[in-house]
């Protein structure tokens, strides 16, 4: 079942599940859900920097998280320095935001 959340409920949940803890922990990992792109001027992130959508998968291949971020060139997380969820699998259903 698809439900929607607000982007602040889904950044809680995503927190308390802890999905990057996970990623770092090797228990999911990342795969692109799409190539990166450029971000956008107004987006006022150095040159070398990609937009990213993520996906945390599990070694079965079960989507758990999708995320963007803004990956600067030195690896650190750009815009809010936190990943930005966009869909999370809780309880067997999908949460996405409004």
């Amino acid at each position: 079942m698809r439900r929607y959340k607000t982007d602040q409920e889904l950044r809680h949940w995503f927190a308390l599940l802890d999905v990057i803890g996970m990623v770092q922990r090797g228990t999911l990992r990342e795969v692109p859900a799409r190539p990166d792109r450029a971000p956008s001027a107004r987006s006022e992130e150095p040159p070398g920097t990609r937009s990213q959508i993520v996906r945390a998968i599990d070694f079965e291949g079960t989507v758990h998280a999708e995320y963007h971020r803004y990956l600067r060139p030195d690896g650190t997380i750009g815009a809010s320095g936190q990943q930005d969820p966009k869909g999370l699998l809780i309880q067997g259903d999908w949460w996405f935001c409004l």
